[in-house]
């Protein structure tokens, strides 16, 4: 499987366990000239009126340091994904709501 397919492949069960907790989804299609939004984020959520730009990865969890410092400086929402895919399918959700505070929280 090529790494192209590996991210479609995850994105579409990060998409499924964030719609199943009232999330609304979008993904950057990413293509040889368009990647990232700002080459920071994968994907947009909404719910509850709030917008939460997003990062997800494969089998690991994203570096928090650069996007906490995103939100300090931007006054935005961040949500970091991980989905793991080795040993069945586990996904872990950390955010950062500027509103609450910057700390890291877990979605559940």
């Amino acid at each position: 499987m090529n790494p192209y397919e590996k991210m479609r492949r995850s994105n579409a069960k990060l998409r499924k366990y964030l719609e199943g907790r009232g999330f609304l989804v979008d993904f950057i299609i990413h293509t040889r000239f368009k990647k990232d939004l700002f080459n920071l984020f994968d994907f947009i959520a909404l719910k509850d009126g709030k917008a939460y730009f997003g990062q997800g990865k494969s089998n690991s969890m994203p570096s928090k340091g650069i996007y906490r410092d995103f939100v300090v400086k931007y006054k935005q929402n961040v949500m970091l994904a991980n989905i793991q895919d080795r040993k069945g399918v586990k996904v872990k959700v950390l955010y950062f709501d500027y509103c609450l505070g910057v700390d890291d929280y877990l979605l559940e």
